[in-house]
């Protein structure tokens, strides 16, 4: 029985609301850049502030292991001398390899990467519908070496994004001016 006090449904479907893409974008004061009905781009204020995920408004498609190591040293892992943690990240691709949002996944002391979960590498990239990741993570050291861990590591999470259809296309490792391509090594990719 319908209660005249009861609010009324609206006519309007969710789908049909204005989204109004022509009004200018007001900055809020975790850094969003918010039009009605979406979110346009995300920037934090500060390094390191807000770093655990953001949208990534400007595409960077990756071609090769270089451009996603030039573009962790020069967005993620910066300033290298605040980099005192493992870090991992998780880059989110596109089916063009596209780079759409990076998560920092786990922070943790010196050979701790072993100690992530898989299950937590791939949520974001199943929430947000992404047919491809890339993770790397730093070593504080500076030295790019992989550990038995990091190899062991890249092999759980390959073979978790077989079962998820989630193709895990690199892992690098980062160090102050260099990087290691698990994949171009051919570790844990067998």
């Amino acid at each position: 029985a319908y209660n005249e006090s009861m609010p009324r449904r609206s006519e309007t479907s969710i789908y049909q609301l204005p989204l109004e893409f022509d009004r200018p974008a007001n900055p809020t004061n975790r850094g969003y850049q918010v039009r009605t009905g979406i979110i346009s781009a995300y920037r934090p204020r500060e390094p390191l502030v807000d770093r655990a995920l953001w949208e990534i408004a400007d595409r960077i498609q990756l071609r090769s292991p270089e451009d996603a190591a030039r573009h962790l040293l020069e967005r993620v892992y910066t300033p290298w001398e605040q980099c005192r943690q493992e870090e991992l990240w998780v880059l989110l691709l596109n089916t063009r390899n596209i780079i759409t949002h990076e998560i920092m996944a786990y922070r943790g002391t010196v050979n701790t990467i072993g100690n992530v979960r898989v299950a937590e590498i791939f949520r974001p990239a199943v929430l947000m519908n992404s047919p491809a990741i890339l993770i790397a993570h730093n070593h504080p050291s500076a030295d790019c070496e992989p550990s038995p861990e990091d190899i062991r590591c890249t092999e759980l999470i390959r073979e978790g994004g077989k079962l998820l259809d989630i193709e895990l296309t690199d892992h690098l490792i980062i160090g102050k001016d260099s990087f290691l391509s698990l994949r171009d090594k051919g570790l844990g990719f067998g």
